[in-house]
């Protein structure tokens, strides 16, 4: 900016600045890293998904998109072992990171470990938990999620459900307790009858 105002003409100035930004950007690890994750993108070794999923801890909000997108688009279930772990991490943004991407990736075998994320601190974090049980259909989970304390998550499990099934066992918030665990149980007896029509 500083050499565009000290210049006259205009073109020069930004042309130096456009240099100087590139010339920055090519001597920083950041291309380095990118081209890294291209290649990762296209192996299935261990260790080079251990390295891409790395990736989403990187300092660069750039690398870290760039790992995101190669994870989704090349939809790399063999990630998810190395990806449920970060659900328990302390760093909000890997939480939310980790359950965005485990929504490209899941199925009903780690519905137990994805349930988990509706115990987090961060509504984003629960509320796109809610969202990859739906994804895949983990009713039970829902089911047993019903018994949360926090009546906002409580009724979004429940529009879930009835979204999943076509049944809401009249579940209300303003029910009282009593009621509420029988509506669950309802619920519960409900799946066990049609589970089978349901896989």
């Amino acid at each position: 900016l500083a050499l565009f105002i000290l210049d006259r003409n205009h073109r020069i100035g930004w042309n130096m600045c456009y240099t100087i930004f590139v010339i920055i950007f090519l001597l920083s690890p950041v291309p380095h890293k990118i081209r890294d994750i291209t290649y990762l993108q296209k192996s299935t070794k261990e260790a080079d998904i251990i390295r891409l999923v790395n990736y989403l801890k990187d300092d660069s909000k750039l690398v870290q998109g760039h790992a995101i997108a190669s994870l989704m688009l090349g939809r790399k279930k063999e990630a998810l072992p190395f990806l449920i772990p970060m659900l328990r991490s302390e760093d909000d943004d890997l939480r939310i990171k980790a359950v965005t991407l485990i929504s490209f990736l899941a199925d009903k075998t780690i519905a137990d470990e994805v349930a988990k994320g509706l115990a987090d601190k961060l509504l984003k974090v629960q509320l796109s938990t809610l969202m990859v049980l739906r994804q895949i259909k983990a009713i039970p989970q829902l089911i047993r999620a019903l018994n949360d304390e926090d009546d906002f998550i409580r009724e979004m499990i429940v529009l879930n459900l009835k979204a999943l099934t076509g049944k809401d066992f009249n579940y209300r918030r303003d029910m009282s307790e009593d009621e509420k665990r029988e509506a669950i149980n309802r619920w519960q007896r409900w799946f066990e009858e049609n589970e089978h029509v349901l896989e």
